[in-house]
């Protein structure tokens, strides 16, 4: 495949907002270069995990080989404080993951998981993110 080819599907990744958008990107991108390696699925994978937290108060989401990390910034035009750290611990909950909710400063909560490999990781931060947003969507009908 040319690299203008692909430069142009990176371009169209990174301006993604909606998971929807995100699956025509993905299915247009195998149609056009056929199965793809581990480093492309990973590009789409955190992508999605963007999407997912894009319209909500998370301002860091941290994968690694030991832990996850979630960053919520307070914003309580949106959700309220005590909504918000409710809605965040019934996401974790639901990942059957321990995890710990503490402040990050003044403004912010921490929301940490230990793992043990980046593909527990992985998979933790999508199953979390998707836990999130739709505990969210409940709370905004």
């Amino acid at each position: 495949p040319l690299v203008q080819d692909r430069l142009s599907f990176y371009q169209k990744i990174s301006k993604v907002f909606a998971v929807d958008d995100l699956f025509e990107i993905k299915e247009e991108f195998l149609d056009r270069f056929g199965v793809f390696g581990k480093n492309i699925e990973n590009l789409f994978l955190i992508t999605e995990i963007q999407c997912l937290l894009y319209p909500h108060p998370v301002s860091k989401c941290k994968i690694s080989t030991s832990d996850v990390v979630f960053i919520f910034e307070e914003e309580q035009e949106k959700i309220p404080t005590e909504s918000l750290l409710t809605t965040i611990r019934g996401a974790a909950k639901n990942t059957g993951t321990p995890f710990k909710v503490s402040p990050n400063d003044a403004r912010s909560l921490k929301v940490s998981f230990k793992v043990k490999s980046l593909g527990v990781a992985r998979d933790l931060a999508l199953n979390f993110s998707k836990n999130f947003s739709v505990i969210v969507s409940r709370l905004s009908l």
